[in-house]
C-alpha cells in the first residue's frame, strides 16, 4: 500500500496539478495522467507506450520475424531500430523462426489485446498502476458480464493465460548517451531500458481438488491440494513497471472496446484499437492538451489501407465483396460500442481507391470553445500514427 501511496503522491505533486486530475468525485476517483479523462466513458494509457505498441504490432509478419530470428531468436526489432519487442522464453521453447512468429503474434491476439485493456482499465479505476491483492473476479468484471457475477473455471483460467501470455513480452528502447569511462575518456554508447507489459510478484491460486493423471502412465503429475496455477485467485504486481507513467499524456481508449467477445469479433478489438489510437494523436495539442473536440475529428483513408487495418487482407485477394461484407460487419460493431459515431460511405465499392471516413465517439472532455481547433484533421492513407517514442 505504501507502493500506491508513493506513485500518487508523485503524480499530483502540486495544487494546480492536483486540481486537473478530478473529473468527478474528487474524494474516490483521480486519473492517473496530466489531462483529465471521463472514466466513465474511457480510460487511459501511457502515450509512449501504446504508440510503440501499436507500431510494432503493425510490423510483426511472419518475413520480418524470419529476419529479426537470423540475429536474435528472442527479439524483434522495429523498423527504426532503437525499439524492439522481447519474448522471455524461459523454458527455451523457441527453436524455429516459424515458433518466434507464433510467439511474437500472441501480442496481436484480440484476447490477449482486450486483457491488457482491461488491466489498464482497471488501473484508471482504482488510481494505480499497482495490483496489491486484486482479485481476478474485479477486473474481469470489466470485459465480461454474468446475471450472478461469478465465473467459470473455464473464464478464468481463459484470463488467467492471457495474463501469463502479457508477462512473456518486454518492450526495450535504445537511446544514444554520453559515457565517462574509468580514465576521463568520454564517448558515446547505447543505453538500454527494458520494461515489461506487466511484471507478476505473487498470486494466489486455489487448491486442486483432485489429482491430475498423465494418461499415458498413470503417475500423478499435479497432486489433490496442490496450488492450480492455472486460475489466479488475487494478483500482485505492476503495469509496465519503472517506466515514468504517471507525468505523461494518457490516449483516450472508448470502455466500448471491453464490451467486445473477443472470441467473436477479435477484428473489432484490433480495428478499433488501432483507430482510437489515431484519434487521440490527432486530438492532442502541445503540452498533452486537447485541443481537437470529438466533433471536429475524422480519419479517411483508403479502401486498401482500411481492409490492411481490419485485417481482411486474405479475404480481399479471394473476394473483395466479401471482404467489404465483413469489414461493414466490424465498422458497425464499433459504432454500436460508441468507439465510433459513423462512417460512410456506407455502401463500400471494391475500388480500392475509395475514400472511406470514420468519425469517433465522443469520449473526450470537451475543450474550451476558445481552444477548440475548428479544422478538421485527414490521415493519409499511408500514414498509421505518429511515431513517438518509450
Amino acid at each position: 500500500m505504501d507502493d500506491i501511496k508513493d506513485l500518487k503522491t508523485e503524480a499530483l505533486k502540486t495544487p494546480e496539478t492536483r486540481e486537473k486530475f478530478f473529473i468527478r468525485d474528487r474524494a474516490k476517483q483521480t486519473t492517473l495522467f496530466n489531462n483529465p479523462i471521463d472514466t466513465e466513458r474511457a480510460f487511459g494509457m501511457s502515450r509512449e507506450f501504446t504508440d510503440n505498441l501499436k507500431r510494432l504490432t503493425d510490423e510483426i509478419t511472419p518475413e520480418q520475424a524470419k529476419e529479426s530470428f537470423k540475429y536474435d531468436g528472442k527479439t524483434f526489432k522495429g523498423k527504426s531500430n532503437d525499439l524492439a519487442l522481447r519474448v522471455i522464453d524461459d523454458k527455451q521453447e523457441i527453436k524455429t523462426a516459424e515458433q518466434f512468429y507464433s510467439a511474437l503474434a500472441r501480442i496481436k491476439n484480440g484476447k490477449v489485446l482486450q486483457t491488457l485493456l482491461a488491466l489498464w482499465n482497471y488501473g484508471n479505476q482504482q488510481g494505480s498502476f499497482i495490483f496489491s491483492g486484486t482479485r481476478l473476479n474485479k477486473i474481469m468484471k470489466t470485459l465480461l458480464k454474468t446475471k450472478t457475477g461469478n465465473y467459470s473455471q473455464d473464464q478464468k483460467r481463459a484470463f488467467t493465460e492471457a495474463i501469463h501470455r502479457l508477462r512473456d513480452f518486454e518492450i526495450y528502447l535504445d537511446q544514444t548517451i554520453t559515457d565517462t569511462d574509468d580514465k576521463g575518456k568520454r564517448q558515446k554508447v547505447i543505453k538500454r531500458d527494458f520494461y515489461k507489459l506487466i511484471d507478476l510478484v505473487g498470486a494466489t491460486y486455489a487448491k486442486r481438488k483432485k489429482d491430475i493423471i498423465d494418461p499415458e502412465t498413470g503417475r500423478v503429475i499435479r497432486a489433490k491440494g496442490t496450488a492450480d496455477e492455472s486460475v489466479v485467485i488475487k494478483l500482485y504486481g505492476e503495469l509496465l513497471p519503472k517506466f515514468n507513467k504517471g507525468i505523461m499524456r494518457g490516449r483516450l481508449y472508448s470502455r466500448g472496446l471491453l464490451e467486445l467477445d473477443a472470441n467473436k469479433d477479435e477484428r473489432a478489438v484490433l480495428l478499433g484499437f488501432k483507430l482510437l489510437t489515431r484519434f487521440d494523436q490527432l486530438r492532442q495539442g502541445a503540452k498533452g492538451k486537447d485541443l481537437v473536440s470529438d466533433n471536429n475529428l475524422y480519419i479517411k483513408l483508403d479502401r486498401k489501407t482500411l481492409i490492411k487495418w481490419a485485417d481482411y487482407g486474405q479475404t480481399d485477394e479471394v473476394n473483395k465483396g466479401v471482404a467489404n461484407q465483413h469489414l461493414i460487419k466490424t465498422l458497425n460493431k464499433l459504432v454500436e460500442i460508441k468507439c465510433l459515431r459513423d462512417y460512410e460511405p456506407k455502401k463500400l465499392t471494391t475500388d480500392d481507391a475509395l475514400k472511406i471516413t470514420l468519425y469517433p465517439s465522443a469520449i473526450a472532455i470537451k475543450p474550451p470553445t476558445k481552444d477548440d481547433q475548428t479544422l478538421k484533421i485527414e490521415a493519409p492513407a499511408d500514414q498509421t500514427g505518429q511515431d513517438s517514442q518509450l
